[in-house]
């Protein structure tokens, strides 16, 4: 896989999950090619985001940025050709 597949692949996972504020960033990293950037920055959201406001999404049928977590963690665990 290549950094730019794997880049496209978590930007795909993350637009699942409610980050108006935070998809800016997401976006730019993906289009700059940085992996790091984009990892640092879900990193960083993540531990901004709380177990409540997971609660209130769920129920209404909204996918948090916690539910998506072991699916992003493992794109980015699979290796990088590039």
């Amino acid at each position: 896989m290549t950094k730019t597949q794997k880049l496209r692949t978590l930007l795909a996972i993350v637009e699942c999950a409610p980050a108006a504020g935070a998809m800016t960033a997401f976006e730019s990293a993906a289009r700059r090619g940085d992996l790091s950037a984009f990892w640092d920055h879900y990193q960083e959201v993540l531990k901004r985001s709380t177990h409540d406001r997971e609660l209130k999404v769920a129920p209404n049928g909204e996918i948090s940025f916690e539910m998506v977590e072991p699916a992003m963690q493992a794109m980015y665990d699979l290796p990088t050709s590039d």
